[in-house]
């Protein structure tokens, strides 16, 4: 079972993600943050196999804690989520250390 610990400051967008991901059974969700920090904090505690991070939360940014991750928890894999998937925003991800980009608008089934 891959471990997935979810990341946006959007109560919404966070509770439609971890809905996406538990309709697949190979995946299990084991924890949710509404900022960079307490990302940080949980992939320490949990040890997620996938942090999935907003890449422009408030306060510390996704881009912020995928870098910090990559560094303290490098066997975690980072995936950043992005409005648009901009040749910007790509660069951005891989600049921090981060696997990808997922659109904000992807289908489940993309997912």
């Amino acid at each position: 079972m891959i471990k997935v610990m979810l990341a946006d400051d959007h109560a919404l967008v966070r509770a439609g993600l971890n809905s996406y991901l538990k309709s697949d059974p190979s995946l299990q969700v084991v924890g949710e943050a509404d900022d960079g920090e307490d990302a940080l904090q949980l992939c320490e505690m949990l040890h997620p196999d996938v942090a999935i991070l907003d890449a422009h939360m408030p306060g510390v940014s996704g881009l912020a804690s995928a870098q910090i991750i990559r560094k303290r928890c490098p066997e975690i894999a980072v995936l950043l989520l992005v409005d648009e998937l901009s040749d910007m925003e790509r660069r951005l991800a891989q600049e921090s250390g981060a696997k990808g980009c997922i659109s904000k608008n992807i289908s489940q089934a993309e997912l």
